[in-house]
């Protein structure tokens, strides 16, 4: 199932529940105070030139969400997924959305801005062990070494955690 783009007031929240997969586009306009639900126990796979936009995304239900399209820009980002891949040009924080804080998984998590920093203000985990548990990448756009590409910064007290093994 395809999505439309969608456009909505400044104070909107839309959830999107039993997603089989992603919206080819999902925009809410302005972006910045915009929250984006999806709920799901499948997959959510985007599409490579789609993109979610919004203030704020929630991921619920253990599914497998891949957000890896170009159009992706999101302001925070939390949740409780099986694996997650979200990759977006800007910068991203993993903080608290509709009550969740942090993003908690049972499989691989992976966070990538091409440029801008990744914030973490709220914890990430997964019970999921190995080398690539967690993949934590920001300003993945600039050669090893560059100073503008961007940081990981840890705030609050957030902590990164795997499973054993």
């Amino acid at each position: 199932m395809v999505y439309a783009p969608l456009s909505a007031p400044s104070a909107c929240v839309k959830t999107f529940v039993g997603v089989p997969s992603a919206p080819a586009s999902v925009t809410f306009t302005p972006a910045g105070s915009n929250s984006v639900t999806l709920k799901t126990a499948g997959a959510v796979t985007e599409q490579a030139a789609a993109g979610v936009q919004a203030g704020s995304l929630s991921l619920q239900g253990g599914g497998a969400f891949n957000l890896a399209g170009s159009g992706n820009a999101v302001g925070t980002v939390a949740g409780n997924v099986g694996s997650l891949t979200l990759q977006q040009a800007g910068a991203l924080t993993v903080g608290t959305v509709d009550g969740v804080a942090g993003l908690a998984g049972t499989g691989a998590l992976q966070l990538s801005t091409t440029s801008g920093d990744l914030t973490l203000a709220n914890d990430v985990s997964t019970t999921a062990s190995g080398a690539n548990a967690i993949v934590l990448n920001a300003g993945s756009a600039a050669a090893a070494g560059t100073a503008s590409g961007g940081n990981i910064v840890a705030s609050n007290g957030a902590t990164v955690s795997t499973g054993a093994g």
